[in-house]
């Protein structure tokens, strides 16, 4: 596993028409033992060695999910597409898990009777890897080594090698069932039934603020969040069979998968989304046209495992940013027409490009992988 530091400048690259000041990540090292991290700058390896796909095209408003799995109550593994409302099985893990969460890498683990396991997303097989020393019930990763997991009102970190938690901070709500990111913040169902925004700060070691949203909600024993066609990512929550989609915002909520998981929902995964940009301001679905037709905007392969190219008829220059999964700003230049932009030293994991000129600006994820 490797993990992205610090950026700093290794010089200009010429590209069609202008000279581009190129960044380079300094190294990809193996993180410390939690709680020592700084996961916000270990956490950019994130969504590693996906093979489902995650392509974004430009101009299209298209949809590549994410995975989405889940468990029932007797332990069997299942993939979601809720796209279609569609679940395959994948196969029985043998245990009841309490909750099950993927960490940025695409490695799938769960939790119960106190005990982490690592499941295999192709035959659910289960592999202990020890004692947490806490019976918690929910569970979501915060970067390739570790995990938060909340128990008796309060936030833990599990680390994945070893199987040890450590104390973060205190809630103040108690989950029934599951932890989700949006963008940059945590969200949980509590037992009153109600989803509640936790704000966290830089290092992920302590609690800045915990906001209730709305009034009550189905209690919902798995939580994931989402990409969706068009619209913003959304929060889903397992009620029973049904999954309904939760805006964070304000609470409300609505039936998106009717009986789509009988059996139970006691855990369900998916692997963080990239912050979104523009933030969401409402939950309104909004078919957000990611490339306006005035910019005429083409960025390709995607996925990708070298380069990104970029085809535009912009008369004007125009500047780029690349970000990370977590938002940090790994490359940046300007451009005019056509540009290819070099990703060999970037580790793997989701990115998101920006493209602005004088009046617009665009935004699109792509994988590399």
């Amino acid at each position: 596993m490797r993990t992205i530091s610090l950026c700093k400048p290794i010089g200009w690259l010429y590209e069609t028409h202008i000279f581009t000041q190129v960044w380079k990540l300094t190294q990809c090292v193996n993180p410390p033992l939690a709680p020592t991290l700084n996961p916000r700058t270990t956490w950019s390896n994130a969504m590693k060695n996906l093979t489902s796909g995650l392509l974004l095209a430009i101009c299209h408003n298209s949809f590549s999910q994410e995975p989405i799995f889940a468990t029932i109550s007797g332990g069997d593994l299942y993939s979601f597409n809720i796209e279609t409302c569609t679940r395959t099985f994948k196969g029985a893990t043998g245990y009841g898990f309490g909750d099950i969460a993927f960490t940025p890498n695409g490695e799938l683990w769960g939790i119960v009777s106190g005990n982490l396991y690592h499941i295999d997303t192709t035959s659910a097989i289960a592999t202990l890897i020890g004692s947490t020393g806490i019976g918690a019930v929910s569970l979501v990763g915060l970067n390739d080594t570790t995990l938060l997991a909340d128990l008796g009102f309060n936030l833990y970190g599990i680390n994945t090698n070893t199987a040890t938690s450590y104390y973060i901070d205190h809630i103040g709500y108690q989950s029934t069932g599951d932890l989700t990111w949006y963008d940059d913040d945590l969200y949980i169902v509590t037992a009153a039934g109600q989803i509640v925004r936790i704000i966290l700060n830089e290092t992920y070691s302590s609690i800045l603020s915990v906001v209730p949203i709305g009034s009550s909600i189905p209690t919902c024993e798995g939580a994931v969040t989402a990409a969706f066609i068009g619209d913003y990512n959304s929060i889903v929550g397992f009620h029973g069979p049904d999954l309904i989609k939760i805006c964070q915002i304000d609470g409300t909520y609505q039936t998106l998968c009717p009986g789509l998981n009988f059996g139970g929902t006691p855990g369900a995964a998916s692997i963080r989304l990239a912050s979104q940009s523009p933030e969401p301001l409402s939950c309104i679905p909004t078919s957000i046209q990611r490339s306006p037709a005035a910019m005429e905007i083409f960025i390709y392969p995607n996925p990708t495992n070298s380069s990104i190219n970029i085809s535009s008829s912009i008369p004007s220059s125009y500047n780029y940013s690349i970000y990370n999964a977590i938002g940090q700003l790994v490359r940046f230049g300007a451009a005019k027409a056509d540009t290819a932009i070099p990703l060999d030293d970037l580790c793997n994991g989701m990115y998101s490009i920006e493209i602005r000129n004088e009046t617009k600006k665009f935004r699109q994820r792509f994988m590399l992988q």
